[in-house]
């Protein structure tokens, strides 16, 4: 238990190496305007299962949406818009690469040992790369 704590304190009290913000895509925007115009015709109309499914869907659009990404020595930590955040280790981080997107610029395919690959979207993708690729060198 204590080993957890210190752990867990460790983690939090460490700078990152380097830290960027999340860059959203016009799509992800417009699903968040969705959900509150009809929250808000609900609201306007009294009906209540428009109000529950504007309510849901932002609530599930904060969930799943990146607020930004934070590289430390050991791990990739992707911080979200409502109070959540993955760890993952950079031991377990196989390649990362800056993709071409068809609609909405660059982007970084971050693909994991034994895990599914993720896009992840920050604001510079090609010094985010270049930032986890030299703390996952110097991690192994």
């Amino acid at each position: 238990m204590v080993l957890c704590l210190h752990y867990t304190y460790s983690m939090l009290a460490d700078k990152p190496l380097y830290t960027a913000k999340h860059r959203a895509t016009f799509a992800q925007t417009m699903n968040l305007v969705i959900a509150v115009l009809f929250a808000g015709l609900g609201l306007a109309g009294q009906n209540a299962l428009l109000v529950l499914i504007g309510v849901v869907v932002a609530l599930i659009v904060l969930y799943t949406r990146h607020a930004g990404y934070d590289i430390y020595p050991d791990r990739l930590v992707l911080r979200y818009v409502l109070p959540r955040r993955k760890v993952i280790p950079l031991k377990s981080i196989e390649d990362a690469r800056v993709y071409g997107m068809t609609f909405g610029g660059q982007a970084v395919a971050l693909r994991q040992k034994g895990a599914m690959g993720m896009l992840l979207r920050p604001a510079d993708p090609e010094a985010f790369v270049s930032q986890l690729n030299a703390a996952r060198a110097k991690a192994t």
